[in-house]
């Protein structure tokens, strides 16, 4: 329409660490090495260092299929800008098994 401005969302940067840390904290939480309490600690760290400089917000989700969901959003429109899905490992081995013999 003439004599509307249209206002495009300017691309939101971050830190190229953020998505390293997040995918190194998650997997360390799968795989036991970090407590639950240590998780949020890390993720709260990471939140005021890196992301609410830029305005930004984190949001985690622990998934249905074990995955653990990141979702980065600004905090002015509430619009996420980035979402990061990291699988969970299982800790246990996987189990081997001998082929069958046949008689």
């Amino acid at each position: 329409m003439p004599g509307t401005s249209v206002e495009e969302a300017a691309p939101v940067r971050f830190s190229e660490i953020v998505p390293v840390v997040l995918r190194e904290v998650a997997r360390r939480r799968g795989e036991g090495e970090l407590t639950q309490a240590e998780f949020e600690e890390k993720l709260a760290r990471l939140e005021a260092e890196e992301l609410a400089p830029a305005r930004l917000a984190l949001l985690v989700r622990d998934l249905a299929n074990g995955a653990t969901r990141f979702m980065i959003k600004e905090t002015r429109t509430g619009r996420i800008c980035k979402m990061i899905d990291c699988e969970r490992k299982s800790k246990r081995a996987p189990v081997l098994r001998r082929p069958r013999k046949k008689h």
